[in-house]
């Protein structure tokens, strides 16, 4: 019986151990995409990009409404949320979300404006430390 739970206890850290990996690189990505809306840098959560760029991380947006965004004045209303994760490929580092926006504001021009855009995102990090490896954005289900 002690044999039995002295191989089960490393089993069952590794995996409390991954599913905090996961849920981190969740809000990781969450706070990628509020630094990417508000054009500012993401060096500060020293994250690498291998293959892709922190921009993919905004896709449905477009660059007009990326610009309309970045020069409001006033916000009615900023929901830029990362939704759901699939446990099993979150646990293998491929990390598969919904990513819904609904902002409404005023532009520079003083002219109202509103982005409802929902999408989906495939993010795959390195097995070891803060890399993304490549980002995969689309309008259907992945």
């Amino acid at each position: 019986m002690e044999y039995l739970w002295t191989m089960l206890i490393p089993i069952l850290a590794a995996f409390i151990l991954s599913v905090c990996f996961m849920l981190h690189r969740r809000r990781l990505v969450q706070e990628l995409i509020w630094a990417q809306l508000n054009g500012k840098s993401t060096a500060t959560f020293f994250v690498h990009f291998q293959d892709s760029s922190p921009e993919q991380l905004l896709f449905p947006l477009t660059g007009a409404q990326l610009a309309c965004i970045r020069g409001c004045r006033q916000f009615d209303s900023t929901v830029a949320e990362v939704k759901g994760i699939r446990f099993l490929e979150g646990l293998m580092n491929d990390l598969h979300f919904t990513v819904h926006y609904d902002i409404r504001g005023t532009s520079p021009s003083g002219t109202s404006f509103a982005i409802r855009e929902d999408a989906y995102l495939r993010v795959c990090f390195k097995r070891r430390g803060q890399v993304i490896m490549w980002i995969v954005g689309s309008r259907e289900p992945i």
